[in-house]
């Protein structure tokens, strides 16, 4: 049986130990996909599309390889643990005056752009956070030896043109 884990806000502490695996030739694919299919969705509900950020990127990598990180097999961390830490760090680099991110871990074959972007569509705190008005969007992938996908999309608002 599969299992979808979600989380659009709140934090946990963790315990940890898995490894990430070099970033595949996917990785890159995946996280444009993630970036399009929400910018699509923004789109058919006449809002404007999300700029893709590469700093929001690094900061969404380092997310979910941290969430990666503390994870065990069996026991997979989703959460936002050091939220604070990368608003600041997105303030600093993009003027950041407001933050949302949406997180997610699914087994082997379920972290593909679609289904992910569908499972927080079905979502009603995560579909808040793709609705709101925001200006920038870094996403970040990461996978295990398993082939269990962690992703985490980051929504800002901007202070300052780039």
């Amino acid at each position: 049986m599969a299992s979808l884990l979600l989380a659009s806000c709140g934090g946990s502490s963790g315990g940890g130990g898995n490894t990430p695996v070099p970033r595949t030739a996917a990785a890159p694919g995946i996280e444009q996909g993630i970036h399009d299919q929400v910018n699509t969705y923004r789109a058919s509900q006449g809002m404007t599309r999300l700029k893709r950020d590469a700093a929001l990127d690094r900061l969404a990598r380092q997310h979910s390889r941290d969430m990666l990180s503390r994870s065990s097999p069996g026991n997979p961390k989703v959460d936002h643990r050091g939220f604070s830490g990368r608003f600041d760090q997105a303030t600093a680099a993009v003027g950041a005056n407001a933050m949302a991110e949406n997180v997610y871990s699914q087994p082997k074959g379920g972290g593909q752009a679609r289904s992910i972007v569908n499972g927080w569509i079905a979502s009603k705190g995560h579909l808040a956070n793709i609705r709101k008005q925001w200006a920038l969007s870094g996403v970040g992938i990461e996978t295990d030896s398993s082939g269990r996908v962690w992703a985490t999309q980051i929504f800002t608002s901007s202070g300052r043109s780039r």
